[in-house]
Order: C-alpha cells, then sequence, then structure tokens
C-alpha cells in the first residue's frame, strides 16, 4: 500500500501475516447479506396434503408460510412429484423414497432468491425445504466460507512456492483423472466415496456464526493495521531508504544509488493482496542491505520506485563510483588485517571437510 505526497519518493507500509486474514474479515458481512435469513427447512401440519393434491394453495397455507419469513406469491403453482420404486439401477436406488415418506409436492415460485420449495410428507408432518438459488444456498455458501478458511490458514502457516504449487496442481489433476478412469473403467468408486462423504454432510452456512467471526477478527485486524502504519512506514528518495517508527530512533540507510529487487516467495501472499519481499542492494548489487517482508501491491510500490530511480539514474552516476570505491577499501582493509594477523598454522589441527587442509 503506497501513499505519495511527492513526485521525489514512494511510501509504503510492511504489515505482518495477520493481513492476510482480511478474507475472511470481508467475507463474513458479505454473506450476511447473500444467506437467507429463514430457515433451511420447516414443518407443516400433515392437514395441507389435501390440498397440495388438488394443486391448491390456501390462506392458512400462505400464512403458516408467513410464520416462518416466507411470503407465496399469488402466481406459486403446485406441482406433485411422481414416487417411483427403485428398480436395479444404482441411480434408482438413490432417487427411491424413504419408507415413511407418504407424497411430495414442488411448490414453484421461483423470485430472484428462491427457485421454489420442496415439500415432503411423512407419518409427523409436512416438511418444507426452500429451494435457494445457486449463489445464497446455505451449502454452497457454507463450502465457499470453508474454501475461504482454509486458504486463509494455508497462507498464514504455508509458504507456498511457485513450482511447489505447481507440482500440487499436477497431482491434484493426476489424481481426479485417474479416480474418474478408474470409476468408469474398472468400477473402483474409492475417490467418488470421499466426495459422496462429503457431499452428504449437508452442512449450512449460519450467517450470525460468519459475520461473528468476522466482527472478532477485524478488532485485531485494526489495531495491526494502524501499528503497522506507525511502525513499518518506509519512504524511498533517489539517493536514500527511509525507516520511520514512531517512538523510536529512525533508520535510514547509507546515501548513494541503490538497486532494488523484488521477490514473491508465497504465492498464496501474492494471491491474497499482491504480497512479497523488497530486497535493497547496494549500488554493485553485492551487498545486500536491507529485505522488507509482506509488502501489499508490491508489483505497484516496485513500479514507483522503478520511475522515480529513472528520473535520477543520469545523475546518480557519481554517487554509484563513491559507493563503489568505499566497498573497494573496506575489502582493503579487511585483507591487509588478515595479512597483519600472518599465516595460520593449521598443522596437527583438526581441520575442516578437506583434512588438515584449511577451509
Amino acid at each position: 500500500m503506497t501513499n505519495n505526497n511527492q513526485n521525489d519518493s514512494v511510501v509504503f507500509y510492511a504489515y505482518p501475516k495477520l493481513i492476510f486474514t482480511w478474507p475472511l474479515i470481508a467475507i463474513g458481512p458479505l454473506f450476511w447479506l447473500l444467506a437467507p435469513s429463514t430457515p433451511a427447512e420447516f414443518s407443516i401440519d400433515n392437514k395441507y396434503a389435501a390440498e397440495l393434491n388438488t394443486g391448491a394453495i390456501s390462506g392458512d397455507l400462505r400464512k403458516d408460510f408467513a410464520i416462518n419469513g416466507l411470503e407465496l406469491s399469488p402466481e406459486a403453482k403446485v406441482e406433485q412429484v411422481q414416487q417411483e420404486p427403485a428398480d436395479g439401477d444404482g441411480d434408482a436406488k438413490e432417487a427411491a423414497p424413504k419408507a415413511d415418506v407418504a407424497g411430495s409436492w414442488l411448490i414453484d415460485d421461483g423470485g430472484v432468491w428462491l427457485s421454489g420449495y420442496e415439500i415432503t410428507q411423512t407419518d409427523m408432518a409436512l416438511t418444507v425445504r426452500p429451494d435457494y438459488r445457486f449463489f445464497n444456498d446455505p451449502e454452497t455458501l457454507a463450502w465457499l466460507y470453508l474454501l475461504c478458511v482454509m486458504l486463509v490458514l494455508l497462507t498464514l502457516g504455508v509458504d507456498l512456492e511457485r513450482n511447489h504449487a505447481f507440482v500440487w496442481l499436477v497431482l491434484f489433476c493426476a489424481f481426479y483423472f485417474a479416480g474418474r478412469w478408474l470409476a468408469d473403467f474398472k468400477g473402483f468408486t474409492f475417490f467418488g466415496d470421499i466426495y459422496r462423504l462429503f457431499a452428504n454432510q449437508n452442512i449450512a452456512y449460519d450467517r450470525g456464526f460468519g459475520l461473528t467471526i468476522s466482527i472478532l477478527l477485524a478488532l485485531p485486524f485494526a489495531v495491526m493495521f494502524l501499528w503497522s502504519r506507525l511502525q513499518h512506514k518506509w519512504r524511498i528518495t533517489h539517493n536514500e531508504f527511509e525507516h520511520y517508527s514512531w517512538g523510536r530512533a529512525d533508520d535510514s540507510l547509507a546515501r548513494g544509488a541503490k538497486r532494488v529487487r523484488s521477490t514473491y516467495p508465497d504465492l498464496l501472499e501474492l494471491l491474497l493482496a499482491g504480497a512479497g519481499t523488497l530486497v535493497v542492494y547496494s549500488a554493485t548489487g553485492r551487498q545486500e542491505l536491507r529485505r522488507i517482508h509482506h509488502v501489499p501491491f508490491l508489483f505497484w510500490v516496485r513500479r514507483r520506485i522503478n520511475r522515480l530511480l529513472e528520473k535520477t539514474a543520469v545523475t546518480a552516476d557519481a554517487t554509484i563510483e563513491e559507493e563503489v570505491e568505499a566497498e573497494h577499501a573496506e575489502e582493503g582493509d579487511a585483507s591487509s588485517e588478515l595479512e597483519e594477523a600472518g599465516p595460520i598454522d593449521v598443522e596437527g589441527g583438526e581441520g575442516g571437510i578437506g583434512g588438515d587442509e584449511p577451509l
């Protein structure tokens, strides 16, 4: 995230890994708007079975729907579903009704949020299940929420490199197509059984639960965001890298032209926030001066830094020569100190990898 008040500088901020929890914070209010506030299913009296068989919808039936927060439109139509016994086919077995089911109906009352209602008659009552659209179906929202949770947890706990991500993708595709081939030609349904195991859980998204999680995470997120703005502010000019930290002494890298490199060690961090690591080198590129982790929108920050350094590339030649001379002077001082220390006696010593030979 950058905020530049002047054309001759670039200001950005580094954040801890808590910044990558923003999808969980944002998805709670979003799904609260999409998820239905009505129950996933409810029961009504068995007395309505007779009128449903005639295709009529009485005023009392409409009142029972209204009590549960659902309104039947005047254009609602009732269609009875025929219950057929299963033969030897596996699909027919799955579609076969339960023993205690006496009948079932569909109420076609399509709208933006609902496509209708499924009504099933048992010995006890009539069970009504709203048939929601795909984008606000509680089960669909629940799986999307779980995928978001898994993505955030992996981002916080694992550094997934690009090559590793490619390998995992290839393995996933291999298992998927191998499972389809085994199921179609060999009758081996192990992978299909795993899918059905999860599909039969009938999970449903709870809008109150998701919103509560978002609120609880938003509190430490806000503290982290403000703290990072105070403690991890960076300002880059054409000849200086300044680190501002509230309550502490500000840090500034040595003057002189620098080389900047951006890396993306975690593909998930790049996916969630465009974040990566900014590495600052000396003008010669031989010495790493600073490594700044978790910079959001690093590709944008890097572009602005490049524009800034391009403007001053011509005037920076003198400072580059001075820095190169300074590095050579430091290397010369280090070598002279070694010469003054004299030769190293390695006889009788343990040696390193090469035995008596010095490393």
